[in-house]
């Protein structure tokens, strides 16, 4: 119960009695109780958190920020509570960062929310990445009251990232400068190329652009080797290599080397096939010359030793 003495006096001053009223605030004290857990739940709840969250004014000042940032900065609760959230320790390592956080603060408070990645300064002025988020938060008449900056360590995926965006930028060169031609092709009678390097469109004389309108068919001069090859191709379940002849854009007719491996999913089924086209046209054209003056050379030393027989010479 609360219990409230009032005095009763006269005109003159003097008390003449005491007015005693005893309220029930058996509610009243539960909801403060209440309130109390609520925010001591609520303040080890975020202290408890392996990301960083900060509530500031909309003025950029810190009101609240949780232990995680603190703990891996090395610094204390009186180093930023009061202060302004770009002047603190995260961001000393740089005037771009300072100025970023800056307009952070400003575009949050006109209730724009936004998320970003930006590095971090640690204890030690190591940095990390962090994957940083802020938010308007309103009172009831819509004014902007807080803003909310969350920020999680993503030093790892960042770096992961890195390592796989210089992996395929190596992959991507290779690719592109080698003399074979690399491609990725849908199955079937109607099957289409998916990718394809600068190589293949030199081999073929088609854009890159064009390959990837066109169906691989339009590339065979005969029709029966490209019904062998899809006969072939919707059994294979390993990589396979023919000779096949194409016809260029500008109507020139050359021999390829076409060596595929066809791709599946979980259930065998062929998503589409990863090929090397190899131009051979010259090497065949070479074999080819190289038998007629083999032939040719043949036939002048039979010629010759039936004349040596005619002369009795053998």
């Amino acid at each position: 119960c609360e219990w409230t003495n009032t005095p009763l006096r006269r005109e003159d001053g003097s008390v003449i009695g005491v007015l005693s009223m005893v309220q029930d605030i058996t509610e009243r004290r539960r909801a403060e109780e209440a309130l109390v857990e609520s925010r001591r739940f609520f303040s080890g709840t975020l202290n408890n958190l392996l990301t960083f969250i900060g509530v500031l004014e909309p003025n950029g000042k810190v009101i609240f920020v949780n232990n995680t940032p603190l703990e891996a900065a090395g610094i204390e609760l009186k180093d930023v509570i009061g202060k302004i959230f770009y002047d603190t320790y995260w961001w000393a390592y740089s005037e771009e960062a300072r100025q970023t956080i800056k307009k952070d603060i400003e575009r949050c408070a006109s209730g724009e929310s936004l998320v970003h990645d930006i590095e971090a300064q640690m204890a030690g002025g190591s940095l990390i990445w962090v994957e940083y988020s802020m938010h308007p938060i309103y009172d009831k008449e819509g004014e902007v009251e807080y803003l909310v900056a969350e920020g999680r360590d993503i030093t790892n995926r960042k770096r992961a990232e890195e390592v796989r965006q210089e992996s395929e930028e190596k992959y991507r060169s290779l690719v592109n400068n080698v003399r074979l031609g690399i491609f990725r092709s849908t199955p079937g009678p109607a099957g289409k190329f998916l990718e394809v390097n600068p190589a293949m469109e030199k081999i073929t004389g088609y854009s890159r652009e064009e390959l990837l309108q066109m169906n691989v068919s339009d590339l065979y001069i005969y029709p029966a080797e490209r019904e062998s090859v899809l006969k072939e191709m919707a059994s294979v379940t390993d990589k396979t290599t023919r000779e096949l002849h194409f016809r260029k854009k500008d109507g020139t007719k050359i021999v390829v080397s076409d060596t595929k491996t066809p791709v599946k999913d979980s259930a065998g089924k062929t998503l589409y096939f990863d090929g090397i086209l190899d131009d051979i046209t010259g090497r065949r054209r070479m074999v080819e010359k190289l038998k007629e003056l083999y032939e040719a050379e043949k036939r002048h030393r039979e010629e010759l030793e039936e004349e040596q027989r005619a002369r009795g010479l053998f």
